[in-house]
């Protein structure tokens, strides 16, 4: 009787969880099949949204902000722009946001009036290949 293979990549329970863990810039999910999932909460920051963009204002916010773990490529990336304190704003698409394997950089912020020292913290989510 011939003996049945099991190619073990066919196995449902192949892409488990290998690894989780956290550091100074957040947590992570890996998948054995190569995926990871990151996830971070920035520390309060200020920003000044002072350049006029159409009826808006805009303002970068001068910090990057580095993965907990790297990507072997750069992943895709949700981020959110969330206010600290009762100022409203959001998360404006001015430029285009500059994702690498290691951090994202170059976020904008908007609101309708000019204003300095807006309160802000970012959530990052960030999903792409660990292996």
């Amino acid at each position: 009787m011939a003996k049945m293979q099991i190619n073990p990549d066919m196995l449902p329970f192949n892409d488990y969880i290998q690894e989780t863990g956290s550091n100074g810039y957040g947590s992570w999910i890996k998948y054995k099949n190569g995926i990871m999932i990151t996830a971070r909460t920035t520390n309060t920051i200020s920003v000044d949204i002072t350049s006029a963009w159409g009826n808006l204002y805009v303002g970068k916010i001068n910090d990057y902000y580095r993965f907990p773990q790297y990507f072997i490529e750069a992943p895709t990336v949700i981020y959110d722009i969330i206010p600290a304190a009762s100022l409203g704003c959001f998360a404006a698409k001015y430029n285009a946001p500059i994702i690498t394997n290691e951090k994202i950089d170059e976020l904008w912020v908007a609101r309708p009036n000019s204003t300095t020292g807006v309160l802000v913290k970012v959530n990052i989510i960030a999903i792409g290949k660990w292996k």
